[in-house]
């Protein structure tokens, strides 16, 4: 959730948190190839990661002149 506010014609700030939240999953695979180690078992592993934490950020706009914007 975020907001902006015009402070002025030429200057803004802006705020905005919310919560990061996400998975991944990895998958390790190693194939041997068997004419030259001979038979060896294929290899696999499946790993999940979740995660998640608090976000926060702040910002500003700024318009010293017409033909210039410094965010």
């Amino acid at each position: 959730m975020g907001a902006a506010v015009p402070l002025g014609s030429r200057f803004a700030l802006g705020a905005a948190v919310g919560l990061h939240t996400g998975s991944q999953t990895l998958e390790f695979r190693r194939l041997f190839d068997t004419t030259s180690v001979g038979f060896l078992q294929p290899f696999r592993e499946v790993r999940s990661i979740r995660y998640s934490g608090p976000m926060a950020q702040g910002g500003f706009r700024w318009d010293p002149i017409d033909e210039i914007r410094l965010g």
